[in-house]
């Protein structure tokens, strides 16, 4: 391998370690392993040089155009499979147009899949980002069974992580929680690892209920203030949720509402439907003053993403016109929507039946109550 390729690889695993991007860490410094290269002194005391700069680590400004440049240099370059894996799960990108990314590297993608996939002496590693390529739909289609054998063999041949992902894919919840309580002992500071096993102590998957335990295992992640510094992860903003929940109930903590939505909020910066409902809700039903415009975009946001509760919600805000013009047409779609899934989905959030039941209120205090659209 070129110098000049390794020092740019280096240069982006210390880049990488320094935004705290969990899963791109553990990839950066796999790639490291592999070449016997360590980054250890200038992650932990920022006080070494950076083979890229070319100046002390402390003075290097983040630049994750650049950063993605080097990664895209040495994949073309060298095709190493390493480099090949932080490309591949480059999780946000900052100041990288993400329309601009899908339209200039969507082939690129597709080519680093096909490089993984004719490795023929395949290592855990390998069949790891194979299974989550087949699980992200990153530069292939999705094939969840593929993905679920990907992450199986990755599993036997050491990345234990990776099993839950597997199990996830097979729905066996049970046994999520049996390998989540084991893989806790040996990696405590995985946040995948914590919000496996919270989902399932929160919603009683092969445990009993233990919303103490769930709130020990995510609280963490309410240190992070700026979303901006966050690890950009779905496990990440997925416990973010969890706490959110434990906030709006008192399950655990002690009842914040403001907390509750605060959390919510950076959840649904993952662009999931129930984190948009539940910031929605709990907007509604705080003391500060109601931004109806902004709660029906929010509900809006949630019901174009096929959830049910807020399908419900935002038919009220269609037929009702709360922060929007009335629009019987679009009312008649969703209702039907909402009439066809209601007996197969579930239609009642994790807030609860009161929760998802409770008036409109716009910022002058004018009510519309909810009425019985099931």
């Amino acid at each position: 391998m070129k110098e000049e390729i390794k020092n740019q690889i280096l240069g982006l695993s210390i880049y990488n370690a320094r935004t705290e991007k969990e899963d791109i860490v553990w990839i950066a410094n796999e790639l490291c392993k592999k070449y016997g290269w360590s980054t250890d002194d200038m992650i932990y005391t920022r006080t070494g040089f950076d083979p890229v700069e070319h100046r002390p680590y402390s003075e290097v400004v983040r630049d994750e155009r650049k950063a993605w440049n080097y990664t895209v240099d040495a994949v073309l370059e060298e095709k190493d499979v390493y480099a090949i894996a932080t490309l591949l799960f480059f999780k946000k990108y900052g100041t990288i147009d993400e329309i601009a990314f899908y339209v200039t590297n969507e082939s690129l993608l597709r080519d680093i899949v096909e490089i993984l996939e004719s490795i023929e002496e395949k290592d855990a590693f390998v069949y790891f980002l194979i299974g989550r390529a087949n699980f992200t739909a990153r530069g292939v289609e999705y094939d969840f069974d593929k993905a679920c054998e990907c992450f199986h063999l990755a599993a036997e041949g050491g990345i234990e992580i990776a099993k839950l992902f597997a199990l996830e894919i097979e729905d066996d919840f049970e046994g999520i929680f049996k390998e989540a309580s084991k893989l806790i002992k040996k990696y405590p500071d995985s946040h995948i690892i914590k919000f496996y096993l919270a989902f399932c102590y929160y919603y009683g998957y092969g445990t009993e209920k233990n919303y103490e335990r769930v709130a020990e295992l995510v609280k963490y992640t309410e240190t992070i203030e700026n979303y901006n510094d966050d690890p950009i992860d779905y496990y990440f903003l997925s416990s973010r949720y969890l706490l959110g929940l434990c906030y709006f109930h008192g399950y655990g903590v002690e009842k914040n509402l403001s907390r509750a939505e605060l959390l919510f909020r950076f959840s649904a910066s993952a662009g999931t439907p129930e984190a948009y409902y539940c910031q929605a809700i709990t907007e509604l039903l705080s003391d500060d003053s109601k931004h109806t415009g902004y709660i029906y975009d929010l509900l809006k946001k949630s019901a174009y993403g096929y959830y049910l509760p807020a399908i419900r919600k935002f038919m009220l805000c269609l037929r009702k016109g709360y922060g929007t013009t009335p629009d019987k047409e679009q009312y008649v779609a969703f209702s039907d929507y909402y009439d066809h899934y209601k007996e197969t989905q579930k239609t009642t959030s994790d807030l609860g039946v009161e929760a998802d039941h409770c008036n409109l209120i716009d910022h002058e205090n004018n009510i519309i109550e909810d009425d019985e659209i099931d």
